[in-house]
């Protein structure tokens, strides 16, 4: 511009110093003609420089003497500037200064005056309505001159400024916005001088720092600065400087007006002169306690603009319509999927190609000149039409709409367009050619909604906008208003947004409202679009989106994110979120109350002081898989507590990926499993305590069974002995054979006993008695069992509760307690013998399987003597498990107490070390009622021999017949049966009475006991004995005879068939 302006002011003192040149050359003729010809030149020059001018118009302007004046020259220029011809202007003066608008007419003559009177150029800005009704503003300078003839001439230039007139009021609506922005930012912003002294600081110093701006100009962040930051902060401030640094950051602590100190993070830009002079900077301070959450802020804000860059970037990409981009040369440089299945290339062999390879030269040269069109007046082209070849070499017709991209600076960098296949269209109907056709078909295709919005009345919408409503097309175009269709909270938004775009303060409106369906329901749109002239008249068109759904989603998201915020809130197990450095970013409330710590405490900081030194193996194994993108569960090891306190936990952890995948964190879920590692070890405890009630349950029907089958065989074996022994002399060779097989079949038969009373199958009596007088009869005999050299202690215990219990089981447990501890003492000793009252409740019983809850007597048996390892202590009930030489032990003794006890419900504990001797405690539970005592056997004064009648009932052959035989030889009259069925039929056929019945209990056709009821069923007097190995249950309940029943225990001897048979027959 300036240059044009020297240009047009050296033309006019050409002009000029030409003019009075030719009135010197007038003198003479031949010189007249020569400046004639000169001028012509130089005017011929004048009007084509001045018609090459592109935003100026020159002219000469006459006053004439009537007040009138005339154009006695204009440029061409004036018919693009003005839209008017130079001959109509020239014709009339008014037809330019008719343009002028009438607030500009006083400043316009003030002007002229005062460039009379001074001689001076004359220079105004005016603003004129063109013909067509656009408003461009113009400057004029004009100077004005008289010429010989009296007439003042004014030769003048006419500038088109309007381009200039909008930079600046945009300069002047970004200096506003600005000085708001700076006035509202959240930073602390000042300007300073070279000596660091405030010139300017923004009104966020008051928030910050509490200082009003007053009292900050004129002081130094310095004066402010703590004191043992201020050598530091002095130190790379200077360095700084000396070094030309443009930019300097540091942290510090600046006082508050209120005497505290608050962090900021300092940014100091230098400032510098064109000679790079220091001149001052720019300071911007930062409260960084609150960095976290404006960090969050503003990752938030990242992730929404990757969100938004994301979806349009999406949206280009699944446009069926191309979009590209290409430089000045016609190289592709960028475009979306669309155009690569369009062309028929891959991505890869289109980038770079040029327009030219991929059509013919006639459709080449069209592109060329539409581009060249658009590069040469800045304004795109739309809907241009031409023919492309495919990599198959199928020809397409394309539709492009070209505009030009331009860079910061305003200068062209290449081209951008949409591109639309139009084969299809243009095979299928001719007509779509036409602009309106295919504007028309494009929107009532559309998946958005199309408006022209003039004046407030809905001129045109296609069908998707008539849908989004719930309209007809023809309702909505029927002159219906756009508010209609706007919540009436949210019109003032729309208002605004309509006025901006049409006022030329925007150049697109993008907004989003509440709208109003034809039912009255409200959904949400979003909104683009721009102002163009339609019949004469502005316009808003756009394009409208129901985001009803996607609102819907943003707010689900929301209140996902809450619930799941509460979720974590709510676990019950701890949680702890690092970040990629092993950073505490987070811990939930479940985490601060089994450890301690708080997030306020720990966020930022890593947690190596919560990991114990023994667990870092395989806590290094959990971080390395974290690194790795791998998820875990269930890794136990241990935590330590704020307090220092151990805790084992169970830990499952994820990695956290950022949208590119990257790991940004590592979630933590770490199980308190104390009351599992509690109860997985009673549950170990109770385990081996059924494992060991099943072994000893297993041994004992291996032993029952075998006993029951041993004792028939043992009643042969001494029953014939004992026959032999009656028949033979004592003096005999024979007698003390015989005798030998006696006492090696006696010495079988007591270790078929124990082992009856191991399997708790022995048959009892039990009574009601005082383990302190059952103890006290024994105690003599114990003395003499355990032997002189050592002491036995007896400590009974008062008030001691009564129990049930066959007297000889305790004689029996106290002989083999004895004797065990007598055999682990070497030398002098000590065996102590003790009851007591134990009462067990039912936490107790849980950890101890089998045990029930109540009251139990105690009989404890303690010694001095060697003591047993832990081992022994697992086998001691084991049958025939004995640490004693081989031929000095059964190893039954203890197996046999263990049974007893077990049979009567009770329940033994053993506590043993090494070294430190042994004690036997049982537990015996209280009798409740006192129980009818059984009887013991009476002793039979008179022979225990009878004449009286009995059916013997024996399956087993040779016990059979040896049976017969002993009660023979008591002078009984015996009917032998094999079987149950052959005693009934026996009984039946004798006609005499019987008197007893000597029965086996365990038969292959019926039990004895079946027997019994039969037999009783035709002769209820009849009287019964029963005989087993063992009871099965059949005749005892849990080993013990109903009162009334007679039991002989196999094997027995004469005597004892003897006293059994006399004690059936002569009970009532």
């Amino acid at each position: 511009m300036k240059d044009q302006s020297r240009t047009n002011q050296e033309l006019l003192k050409e002009n000029s110093f030409l003019k009075q040149r030719i009135q010197e050359l007038e003198k003479t003729e031949s010189e007249r003609k020569r400046a004639a010809e000169m001028l012509r030149d130089s005017e011929q020059r004048l009007r084509n420089l001045a018609d090459s001018l592109p935003n100026a118009v020159i002219y000469q302007l006459t006053a004439e003497p009537d007040g009138g004046r005339r154009f006695t020259y204009i440029s061409r220029a004036v018919e693009r500037l003005n839209e008017t011809t130079e001959e109509e202007v020239l014709a009339d003066a008014g037809v330019l200064y008719g343009q002028v608008l009438p607030e500009y007419c006083a400043v316009v003559k003030e002007r002229e005056e005062e460039a009379l009177n001074n001689l001076t150029t004359m220079r105004v800005k005016v603003q004129s309505r063109l013909p067509s009704g656009r408003l461009r503003w113009f400057e004029y300078a004009s100077t004005p001159s008289h010429q010989a003839d009296g007439l003042l001439v004014w030769d003048g230039i006419e500038i088109d400024i309007t381009e200039h007139k909008r930079a600046e009021e945009a300069l002047r609506e970004s200096e506003k916005k600005l000085r708001h922005i700076t006035e509202n930012m959240l930073d602390c912003v000042a300007l300073v001088d070279e000596s660091g002294i405030y010139q300017y600081v923004t009104p966020s110093y008051r928030e910050a720092l509490g200082y009003a701006i007053e009292e900050m100009i004129g002081i130094t962040g310095f004066s402010i600065t703590h004191p043992d930051d201020l050598e530091r902060v002095l130190k790379l401030c200077m360095d700084g400087i000396e070094q030309g640094l443009c930019e300097i950051r540091y942290e510090t602590r600046l006082r508050h007006r209120n005497g505290h100190y608050v962090q900021m993070e300092v940014r100091t830009r230098s400032l510098k002169d064109t000679h790079g002079k220091f001149l001052g900077g720019v300071v911007a301070s930062r409260d960084i306690t609150k960095r976290l959450q404006i960090d969050e802020d503003r990752k938030q804000a990242e992730d929404e603009l990757k969100k938004s860059e994301e979806k349009y970037r999406t949206i280009i990409e699944n446009m069926e319509d191309g979009y590209h981009e290409v430089d000045l040369k016609g190289n592709y440089t960028l475009f979306n999927e669309s155009v690569c299945k369009m062309m028929g290339y891959e991505r890869k062999a289109l980038l770079g190609m040029n327009y030219r390879q991929y059509t013919d030269e006639e459709n080449a040269s069209k592109a060329y000149k539409v581009y060249n069109q658009v590069y040469r007046t800045g304004k795109p082209v739309k809907n241009f039409e031409w023919q492309i070849i495919r990599k198959d070499g199928d020809r397409r017709y394309i539709e492009v709409s070209i505009s030009l991209i331009r860079n910061t600076e305003g200068h062209p960098t290449g081209f951008r367009g949409i591109v639309r296949d139009t084969t299809d269209r243009k095979q299928a109907e001719n007509a779509l050619r036409e602009s309106e056709n295919k504007f028309r078909s494009f929107a009532d295709h559309s998946q958005v909604g199309i408006y022209l919005n003039q004046d407030g009345v809905l001129r045109y919408v296609n069908p998707k906008f008539a849908e989004i409503f719930g309209y007809t097309v023809e309702e909505c175009s029927n002159n219906m208003f756009f508010r209609d269709l706007v919540y009436t909270e949210d019109y003032a938004t729309v208002k605004e947004q309509v006025r901006k775009r049409l006022s030329g303060e925007i150049q697109r409106v993008h907004y989003t409202f509440r709208g109003i369906k034809k039912t009255g329901e409200i959904i949400h749109v979003e909104v683009f679009g721009s102002s163009i002239m339609f019949n004469g008249r502005p316009t808003i068109t756009g394009t409208i989106l129901d985001i009803t759904d996607r609102k819907l989603a943003e707010d689900a998201l929301r209140e996902s994110e809450k619930k799941y915020r509460l979720v974590l809130e709510a676990n019950p197990d701890p949680m702890i979120v690092y970040d990629i450095e092993g950073k505490v970013i987070y811990l939930n409330p479940a985490f601060t109350s089994v450890f301690g710590w708080s997030l306020k405490e720990r966020i930022g900081k890593k947690m190596d002081d919560f990991v114990p030194e023994e667990s870092w193996p395989e806590t290094r194994v959990m971080i390395d898989m974290v690194i790795a993108g791998k998820s875990f569960s269930g890794i136990e090891t241990r935590r330590l507590t704020r307090e220092g306190k151990m805790v084992p936990v169970s830990i499952s952890g994820s990695c956290y990926r950022k949208q590119e995948g990257n790991i940004e964190a590592s979630i933590i879920n770490l199980r308190d499993i104390t009351e599992i590692k509690r109860v997985e070890a009673e549950k170990m405890k109770l385990e081996e305590q059924y494992r060991q009630a099943q072994k000893m349950e297993a041994i004992g029907q291996l032993a029952g069974g075998v006993a029951h089958d041993f004792n028939n065989m043992l009643n042969i074996v001494i029953g014939y002995s004992q026959m032999a022994l009656m028949k033979i002399e004592p003096s005999g060779p024979l007698y003390k054979n015989i005798q030998e097989i006696m006492n090696a079949a006696r010495r079988s038969a007591d270790l078929v006993r124990q082992l009856l009373a191991f399997a708790r199958k022995q048959t009892i009596a039990p009574k009601a008695l005082n383990l302190n007088d059952t103890v006290a009869g024994m105690l003599s005999m114990l003395r003499k069992l355990i032997g002189e050299d050592i002491d036995l202690l007896w400590m009974p215990a008062a008030n001691l509760c009564p129990v049930k219990m066959d007297p000889a089981q305790v004689d029996q447990i106290l002989a083999n307690l004895a004797i065990n501890a007598r055999d682990s003492i070497s030398g002098v000793g000590k065996i102590t013998i003790e009851t007591g009252n134990e009462e067990f409740d039912d936490s107790y019983c849980a950890q101890h399987a089998g045990l029930v809850p109540g009251h139990y007597a105690m009989l404890a048996v303690s010694d001095n003597g060697c003591g047993m390892d832990k081992e022994t202590l697992e086998q001691i009930f084991d049958p025939f498990f004995t640490t004693k030489e081989i031929g000095k032990g059964t190893g039954m003794g203890l197996a046999t107490v263990y049974g007893i006890v077990k049979q009567n419900n009770g329940f033994i504990n053993v506590y043993s070390e090494p070294g430190k001797g042994a004690t036997f405690k049982i537990y015996l539970p209280r009798h409740k009622n006192k129980g009818k005592a059984i009887d013991e056997p009476r002793t039979q004064a008179e022979p225990l021999t009878g004449t009286e009648t009995v059916l013997l009932v024996e399956d087993n052959e040779a016990l059979l017949k040896m049976g017969k035989m002993m009660l023979e030889e008591l002078g009984y009259t015996v009917m032998a049966a094999g079987s149950p069925n052959e005693a009934i039929e026996l009984a039946e056929q004798y006609a005499g009475d019987i008197h007893l019945v000597l029965t086996d209990v365990v038969m292959p056709e019926m039990s004895g006991h079946d027997l019994q009821r039969r037999l009783s069923a035709l002769w209820p007097s009849l009287k019964f004995l029963f005989m087993s190995g063992y009871t099965a249950n059949v005749i005892a309940h849990r080993g013990i005879l109903d009162e009334g029943v007679h039991f002989l225990q196999k094997p027995f001897y004469l005597e004892v068939l003897a006293t059994k048979v006399r004690e059936a027959l002569e009970r009532p």
